[in-house]
């Protein structure tokens, strides 16, 4: 490849790298990987086409090069012709976008070296270059991707920066290792991030040229040796900046601003001063900096969203942990069975010819799952579940920030849908009834039962409750659920609502309109001083819909099953939604006593299936309450069976005037210790469900209370049902329905009967469009009232059945 303006004698003045990074995460819907195409990746390709002087380099991940081999097969052979011309240097990395130093050693491999190969199948490059997702470093990776036959990769120049070097100075590449692995490391410039594509084009050569004149300076000062390589500017970022991010296709394409920028680009490299190059091509010509070892980190707004470490949001999130762990779990066992088969992990163990992609339209969200579970050959079966569990890696799930990731459902269900079908292609002999182990990690042994059709987990140490419900025939995770918090950037929407009050109240004033729904830029920033006229996701607020400043409520308790509620007889359906209702008790995230009854030794469906109890004697308005409960899985389809026993013990005195002990979710105020129900001391027990079908306003997708659909019968609606004997959440896109029901056992049939509350557990976070609301789960909980008096005695049956027949037609 040319210099394009630098003669051979004398380098030009200072080198460019352009580098793009395509990504679609897995479980993405279909219309998005197709919206983004027609926006972002076919223009920008048309433009790198017309201007064939300008070299770049392209990372495409996994999932979406799947998508346009499969949609779009006319784009990849483009892909191919243009790197067989030179001008395009392609990227590799972990073939489904893992955060790599999140993920076994051996599943680091196999993503990097599957990649490797599927770029050497259709497009016949080898990849030298990595791109690493989410520019998430820790030091131990030069050594794996070193030994995947990579040689180098692009940081942030914050990275960099963490070591005291100053980028501005340091234009190049560094070398690194780990174990005695060479890797060499190349910072990105974060003022051409921000200035591309948001930026003039001047702007852009102008920081060049200062960069250019900077380096020439100190050159001539002595600070450089005089066989210093020439300085090198690198840019690589997301190509969804250049058409797929809001306002960026009028502005990219509809304003020219792709054709302007090129056009600039050609014209500065003919002066000679500029010289256009890929990052391999400068490596192979010119040698690094110096040698440099980088602390762990990422980009600057992952480094704020993380609190300074990525792993940090697997302690912020106790539902991402569970997600990672129970990914690492999978990860043991179908590696284990790998290798009981001989099958290596170097890139070849990918899925058999006419396994379906998940990503594919005609197998959407869950319909790829619902095959038989009978035996089709082992080796099949393995290579299967081990793309499943590669699948299950993609990051995006793991982590909040201003893409929303964690908080976006349909991305969480694709991880644990792929976890699911791998464990089911796994052979009965590894899927024993009863498991116990620490699975999250956290210093606690949970409950793994399996049947047939169904896999529960139980969190003895926090609350007793059922934190996994997994349905194996749809791969479905019905306990996929999200609980409120408040996030940081929620001041930033309370700001805006407040703004936009404001700006309603002086159009009023003024009798004139006003939007009330967008807000000004961010003011500019030290590293940013002239905003241009399109703006980064990072740059401005808006909300997709008014009042959410309205719904920021805080969850103090999981949103898992069977958590056990006491409350005041005067609680609402309100207090729930809002999450003010009062805890009489110190049972909700408290641990419980476990007890295990084996049943016989064997796989699902062999003998009698176990029983697990689990006890915890707590305070409930400074009484003490026995609450036990037995929790099981039938034989045979999907039904989870808990008895509850919860009682006053006569022989434990109540200590009057005290205040039960202090746990999460408990009420330590005078209010939660005064007398109750008025002369009597009565309260309600509610044992809370909480599960998922994904869509809360979906009109396929709906409530049945003791089996008639009510008014307000969305998952995301309210309700209060008096006498209520059962509620079923119903898919009718996928086939699935999950049926809660309940009776009163033992001597207090004549009690009254219950009350059932049910709302929607609704999140607000920011996504690339704004501030929105999220549907994550239909919260369900039936309510009985408990005379707080010694001897008072409640026993209750509640049982969950999981059904599927497939999609409706």
């Amino acid at each position: 490849m040319s210099d394009h303006g630098a003669g051979a004698a004398s380098p030009a003045a200072i080198y460019l790298s352009l580098g793009f990074h395509d990504h679609q995460p897995v479980g993405n819907f279909p219309e998005v990987f197709e919206s983004h195409y027609l926006s972002a990746y076919l223009p920008f390709l048309d433009g790198m086409e017309a201007h064939p002087a300008i070299p770049f380099s392209l990372h495409v991940t996994g999932p979406l090069l799947l998508w346009l081999g499969r949609e779009h097969p006319e784009y990849v052979a483009r892909l191919r012709r243009l790197c067989a011309s030179g001008r395009l240097e392609m990227k590799g990395g972990g073939f489904y976008e893992p955060i790599l130093a999140c993920i076994p050693d051996a599943d680091k491999h196999e993503q990097l070296t599957r990649l490797s190969c599927h770029l050497r199948d259709t497009l016949d490059v080898t990849p030298e270059g990595a791109w690493i997702a989410e520019r998430v470093w820790e030091p131990h990776l030069a050594a794996h991707l070193a030994c995947a036959g990579l040689r180098y990769a692009t940081l942030d120049d914050s990275h960099f920066q963490a070591v005291g070097l100053d980028t501005d100075a340091a234009l190049g590449y560094f070398v690194t290792e780990d174990g005695g692995h060479r890797f060499d490391l190349f910072p990105i410039s974060k003022p051409l991030r921000y200035l591309i594509p948001f930026g003039e084009p001047e702007a852009v050569v102008d920081h060049l040229r200062g960069l250019a004149t900077e380096w020439t300076r100190r050159r001539a000062a002595g600070l450089l040796p005089p066989d210093a390589p020439p300085p090198l500017a690198v840019y690589d970022d997301d190509g969804e900046k250049f058409g797929g991010w809001p306002g960026t296709n009028a502005h990219v394409y509809g304003s020219g601003w792709m054709e302007r920028f090129l056009t600039v680009l050609e014209r500065e490299a003919e002066a000679g001063w500029l010289a256009l190059t890929t990052l391999g091509e400068f490596r192979r010509r010119f040698p690094p900096l110096g040698r440099i070892y980088l602390p762990t980190a990422s980009y600057a707004e992952m480094q704020e969203w993380s609190e300074g470490f990525f792993r940090n949001f697997l302690v912020r999130y106790d539902e991402a942990n569970l997600l990672h762990k129970r990914m690492l779990y999978t990860s043991g066992r179908v590696r284990r069975r790998l290798a009981e088969l001989g099958l290596a992990q170097d890139g070849t163990a990918r899925p058999p010819d006419g396994f379906a992609d998940p990503n594919d339209a005609e197998t959407a969200v869950g319909a790829h799952t619902t095959a038989p579970l009978e035996r089709r050959g082992d080796r099949r079966d393995v290579l299967e579940a081990y793309d499943h569990l590669l699948r299950a890696q993609c990051n995006d799930a793991y982590w909040h920030g201003v893409f929303g990731g964690l908080y976006l459902p349909h991305l969480r269900h694709a991880v644990n849908g792929a976890l699911i079908s791998a464990e089911r292609l796994l052979p009965a002999e590894m899927r024993p009834a009863i498991e116990v182990l620490d699975l999250d990690l956290d210093g606690h042994d949970e409950v793994l039962l399996r049947s047939e059709e169904a896999a529960v987990l139980l969190a003895p140490a926090r609350g007793g409750t059922v934190v996994c419900l997994d349905h194996l025939p749809s791969a479905f995770a019905l306990l996929d659920t999200l609980r409120r918090r408040r996030e940081p950037e929620h001041a930033a929407l309370e700001e805006l609502a407040a703004t936009a009050r404001a700006a309603e109240e002086t159009a009023a004033r003024e009798g004139a309109e006003a939007s009330a729904h967008d807000l000004a830029p961010r003011p500019d920033s030290p590293e940013n001083p002239a905003p241009p006229p399109t703006l980064t996701i990072h740059e401005t607020v808006r909300m997709k819909e008014p009042g959410l400043e309205k719904m920021l409520f805080v969850d103090h308790h999981p949103r898992s099953a069977f958590l056990d509620h006491f409350y005041h007889l005067e609680t609402t359906l309100r207090d729930l939604v809002e999450g003010t209702a009062i805890e009489l008790g110190d049972l909700v995230n408290a641990p419980y006593e476990c007890t295990v009854e084996p049943g016989a030794a064997g796989p699902p469906g062999s003998a009698e299936p176990p029983v697990v109890t689990l006890r915890r004697l707590g305070m409930v308005a400074g009484v003490r309450v026995q609450v036990e409960k037995q929790v099981a899985l039938a034989r045979g389809g999907a039904s989870l069976i808990v008895d509850y026993r919860v009682h006053v013990p006569v022989d434990v005195p109540a200590a009057p005037g005290s205040a039960p002990p202090s746990a999460e979710g408990a009420d330590p105020s005078a209010e939660a210790m005064a007398p109750i129900g008025g002369a009597g001391r009565t309260a309600l027990f509610a044992p809370e469900v909480n599960l998922t079908l994904l869509a809360g306003r979906a009109h396929d997708r709906y409530v049945l209370v003791d089996g008639q659909r009510p008014s307000e019968s969305f998952l995301a609606d309210e309700g209060a049902h008096h006498g209520a004997q059962s509620v079923e959440l119903v898919d009718e896109s996928v086939g699935i329905r999950a049926r809660l029901a309940w009776e009163l056992t033992g001597s207090v049939r004549r009690e009254p009967p219950a009350t059932l509350w049910r709302h929607g557990v609704l999140t607000v976070s920011l996504s690339e469009d704004g501030f929105e609301r999220i549907y994550q789960s239909t919260a369900l909980v039936p309510a009985w009232p408990l005379p707080l008096e010694p001897g008072a005695e409640l026993r209750v049956r509640l049982r969950l059945d999981v059904m599927s027949d497939g999609p409706a037609r």
